[in-house]
């Protein structure tokens, strides 16, 4: 028969404990109503057992068949042992059974690994934990760390999914549905699903907007979206809409994609264009251009199995002028636009690959290959000391010109062989180095349509050892290195070959190196060593300069030679010369408060600085830095750029910079820079002035902080 009592208790002390066989319940005033195995704690109550500890004004439990029912009400707060979150809720229910709970108007508070937002905040009506999935009903997520912040996500319901307790936004993701993007609680968009993550891109992934002498008033916009769920993702789409007010509409759809075993995207660009404004000097490059709708094409796949990989790409372009005209960073990049099957074996010390590369655009001039094969050994092992590594390729190589330039094809199968014989040892504290290598070229038809045959032998080595000495405060090291080369065999003229590849061009050379690097590093604490200056110094010796000078060389470039470039400045022309170049560097990285950075060229046969580059910064306060850049070229530019970066408040920065050319004695430049720092996001403003093109530049950019990686305000390059 059950009995009903009311126990209440006035006590002195501030604590009380309550004993279970399963937990332990402690209060700082209690009032206890218990009805057979039914408890309840009224007052600030605390709750310890295996699985957690809880906090709440009222906590009470029944036990149903072995099993006990935990209820929690009023300012509630839930750590769960081992777990990386803590949950505050109106009420939690929990079935200790198979440790699950829910949670009625809830917040889960999760450590991040981003040092500006070191906490997610996730908002919900409904918080319920079944097995390893955690599911919200009526989903906030934002970085702030109060419930009505300035831009949010706000979504119907969303899943994820936690591991031994632990809930990781900056890896695992978040499924929602019936997405909603919402600035000061305004809708702005909306999506029926999303899948969020931390380090991804905003949904609003980019906008610009501004005015120039070559567009007028522009306006770039792009979305980002994923695609599927947990049981099937399809990875991300990104839909772009443009606009130029003296060129048109233009817009796409990207779509990109991962799994375990297979990458890949498309990119899709369509523009209806107006034509070239040919009031802008840059514009009249593309005078000629009567194309009115514009377009590319691009794909990518990549499928990889163990040692194998495959890779298909395509790139299709309406006209030759597409990319320096719309696609300016691609275009300076110099990918080229290929369309190609790959595939490649990698083992332990042998691979090999296989490529079929055509041309698509005829306004491009390609070296296709019809196909190419290409097997490689290495590091193959003779009497303990000798390595033996080689390369063979077999391919149908044809040069398939411009069709405006009504050059006839050039194709001819050829065969490259290369063989290297090296031998490495240690005597003392020197490391030694000797190789032979041979290059040998079979074409099946030249220049003049015969046979051809060609090898070329090269034998060199080096010597290098390393010094290190300590003083109070800091440690000294020196790398030193001389290495020398010759290319002193050649069978065959390079005169009657086609040219393919820089292959064909290799000739007789002969250089030597010296290379020298001074390091100083200083101890940290738990001994650990800082580097705080690096010198670094590399000249090489021509002994044949008369042969090897006055010319450019492909040598330079291609295994195993790869040596410093020997090449004329602007407006001068190729010399003769006992000695390259001085190549310098420097690095001088103190902590907290100096960078310096440098490098440059000292031309030793006409005693002048040919390069130099330079660049300071003064971190003079927390909220002061000063940059100074310097670059120099002979008969090219001497410019100079100053700039600073100031934090006006605790939300507000700014920021100003000017390039000014000393060789025309103008300004070439100006840029100012304001930041707003709010509490989801940075806000930044740019106002370009570039009289070289005479554009002024008005930009602003919008970045969500939970949605980049450690964004802080006067970060510049994550900011650009």
């Amino acid at each position: 028969m059950k009995s009903n009592f009311y126990l209440l208790l006035t006590l002195s002390a501030s604590l009380m404990a309550f004993q279970d066989d399963d937990f332990k319940v402690e209060q700082e005033y209690i009032r206890i109503k218990q009805d057979g195995k039914d408890v309840t704690f009224f007052g600030r109550a605390k709750l310890t057992s295996k699985d957690y500890m809880i906090e709440a004004d009222t906590i009470s439990y029944e036990e149903t068949e072995g099993a006990k029912k935990i209820t929690c009400k009023g300012n509630c707060i839930a750590v769960p042992t081992g777990a990386n979150y803590t949950l505050f809720a109106d009420r939690i229910t929990i079935d200790t059974k198979n440790n699950d709970w829910d949670s009625k108007n809830a917040v889960v508070v999760t450590k991040t690994k981003s040092i500006k937002t070191p906490y997610r905040y996730v908002y919900a009506k409904q918080i319920i934990k079944s097995g390893d999935k955690l599911v919200f009903k009526k989903i906030k997520i934002t970085a702030c760390e109060y419930n009505l912040p300035d831009y949010y996500i706000l979504a119907s319901t969303g899943e994820t999914v936690i591991k031994n307790n632990k809930l990781d936004l900056d890896t695992t993701p978040v499924d929602l549905n019936n997405v909603s993007v919402r600035l000061y609680g305004v809708p702005i968009f909306y999506l029926p699903y999303f899948r969020y993550t931390k380090d991804q891109d905003a949904i609003l992934d980019s906008i610009r907007f501004g005015r120039n002498t070559r567009f007028g008033n522009f306006f770039y916009l792009t979305w980002g979206i994923d695609v599927g769920n947990n049981n099937s993702y399809h990875g991300q789409v990104k839909l772009q809409t443009d606009h130029r007010q003296f060129r048109g509409y233009a817009g796409g759809l990207d779509h990109e994609w991962n799994y375990a075993d297979h990458f890949g995207y498309i990119d899709t660009y369509l523009m209806r264009d107006k034509g070239p404004n040919l009031s802008n000097d840059f514009d009249k490059k593309f005078a000629s251009l009567d194309i009115q709708d514009r377009y590319r094409v691009r794909t990518f796949n990549r499928f990889t199995f163990d040692d194998f990989r495959a890779e298909i790409e395509s790139s299709k372009l309406s006209d030759r002028f597409l990319l320096e005209d719309i696609f300016q960073k691609e275009f300076k990049t110099g990918k080229e636009q290929e369309t190609t099957v790959y595939g490649r074996y990698l083992g332990s010390n042998t691979a090999s690959t296989f490529q079929f590369k055509s041309r698509i655009n005829e306004f491009q001039t390609q070296l296709e290959k019809l196909p190419e094969t290409t097997l490689y050994v290495s590091d193959i092992k003779f009497f303990d000391y000798l390595n033996y590594s080689n390369r063979i390729s077999v391919s149908n190589l044809r040069n398939h010109f411009d069709d405006d330039l009504l050059l006839d094809d050039q194709q001819s199968w050829r065969m490259h062989a290369q063989n290297e014989l090296s031998y490495n040892t240690n005597i003392s504290v020197f490391n030694t180095s000797v190789f032979l290598n041979n290059s040998w070229l079979y074409y099946e038809q030249d220049i003049d349509e015969n046979q051809q045959y060609r090898d070329l032998t090269s034998i060199g080595g080096d010597i290098s050892f390393a010094l290190r000495r300590k003083y109070d405060g800091f440690i000294h090291r020196v790398d030193f290195s001389i290495g020398t080369e010759d290319l002193f065999i050649e069978n065959g003229s390079n005169d009657e070959l086609l040219r393919f590849t820089e292959e064909e061009g290799l000739t007789q050379f002969w250089e030597s190196s010296v290379q020298m690097k001074h390091s100083f590093y200083s101890r940290e604490k738990e001994n650990l060593l800082y580097k705080f200056l690096q010198l670094d110094f590399e000249l090489e010796y021509y002994p044949r300069s008369k042969r090897d000078t006055v010319s450019f060389n492909e040598t330079n470039f291609l295994y195993p030679f790869d040596w410093l470039a020997v090449y004329p400045l602007p407006g001068e022309q190729l010399e003769e010369r006992k000695f390259s170049n001085l190549f310098w560097s420097v690095e001088f990285l103190p902590k907290d408060y100096i960078e310096l950075r440098g490098n440059g060229e000292y031309n030793t046969r006409e005693l002048r600085e040919d390069i130099r580059q330079l660049g300071l910064v003064l971190k003079l306060h927390e909220r002061f830095s000063v940059n100074l850049l310097e670059y120099k070229q002979v008969n090219t530019t001497d410019s100079v750029t100053l700039g600073f970066w100031t934090k006006l408040a605790e939300k507000w920065g700014v920021g100003y910079e000017v390039t000014k050319d000393l060789e025309s004695d103008r300004f070439v430049r100006r840029q100012i820079t304001f930041d707003r720092e709010l509490h989801d996001f940075i806000f930044r403003v740019f106002l370009i002035r570039n009289p070289t093109r005479d554009e002024n530049l008005f930009l602003f950019s919008l970045f969500p902080k939970f949605l980049k990686k450690d964004l802080q305000l006067g970060n510049l390059n994550t900011l650009q």
